[in-house]
């Protein structure tokens, strides 16, 4: 929503009239009346459907957008977060072996060196669990978004004509 707000184009567009929409829901109107009451407003702007559809596109571009940053944040995360942990574990492995030939006096720093690569698993899962529901919830907002607008772009050519 903050990219959206960014994105604003000046004057009466798609999200002041989906603004409208949303205030008139409260009045139980047919989706018809809505969004013919809805664009009665944009009207006397001097707004007209196309210029609706237009902006109402503008914005799903818009999304596309942050879809695309917010892959390219996420491919980040994921490499900072999991795969040098990764890496940094099968370090670990290699000064395992190495510090179990010498079992009777490395036995105190085999024993802390197994404590961090439990330490890195439990900080791999949690990044991935975590890493894993940003991405749900990202993809589950940007469905919905998406949804409502192109349902509204349908509705638009259904109702403004």
């Amino acid at each position: 929503m903050e990219a959206m707000e960014a994105a604003n184009l000046p004057g009466f567009d798609y999200l002041e009239y989906k603004k409208a929409l949303q205030n008139l829901k409260k009045m139980n109107f047919t989706d018809s009346v809505r969004f013919q009451t809805a664009y009665a407003t944009a009207q006397s702007m001097g707004v007209t459907p196309k210029a609706l559809l237009d902006s109402a596109q503008h914005y799903l571009q818009t999304l596309k957008k942050e879809e695309s940053k917010f892959a390219q944040a996420l491919k980040g995360q994921r490499a900072q977060q999991v795969s040098d942990k990764e890496a940094q574990l099968k370090q670990l492995d290699a000064s395992i072996q190495q510090q179990e030939a010498k079992i009777k006096e490395l036995q105190d720093a085999i024993k802390k060196t197994k404590a961090e690569q439990q330490k890195l698993r439990n900080t791999i899962s949690k990044s991935t669990e975590k890493l894993s529901k940003t991405q749900a919830d990202f993809q589950a907002t940007y469905s919905l978004i998406a949804g409502e607008i192109q349902t509204d772009i349908e509705s638009m050519k259904e109702y403004l004509k």
